[in-house]
């Protein structure tokens, strides 16, 4: 479970150096940090490459300076623990831990109100 008193919500992604849609992806996330009122952790999680190849593909496509945080999940954990079965697979959590979204397609910069609705919504709850 996720608590963090220093992001009101925190998006969790997957991402691989094979998946075509994903650099676009993480770059729509980023802009979560940068535009929303509300305070975003987006943590990106690599299915299990080697480090190397990680590192080539963010320097690469220019994904290291964006403020997501990327981690590498060794056993494909995160994958597997949400029934994943397409990329990249996307989970909105709150700072108390409860998914709000979960969202299985690449977001554009467009899709990011549809993250933003789904936000305000949680909040009036």
């Amino acid at each position: 479970s996720f608590t963090n008193e220093n992001a009101d919500y925190l998006v969790v992604t997957t991402f691989a150096s094979w998946c075509p849609l994903c650099t676009e992806h993480i770059r729509s996330l980023s802009q979560l940090l940068s535009i929303s009122s509300e305070k975003f952790s987006v943590v990106a999680v690599n299915r299990g490459e080697e480090p190397i190849i990680v590192d080539a593909y963010l320097t690469e496509m220019g994904l290291k300076n964006t403020g997501v945080v990327f981690v590498r999940d060794v056993e494909d954990f995160v994958f597997k623990s949400v029934s994943g079965f397409s990329m990249p697979e996307t989970m909105i959590y709150s700072n108390k831990g409860v998914l709000i979204s979960h969202i299985r397609t690449p977001l554009t910069s467009q899709d990011i109100a549809m993250i933003l609705d789904d936000v305000r919504n949680f909040k009036s709850q």
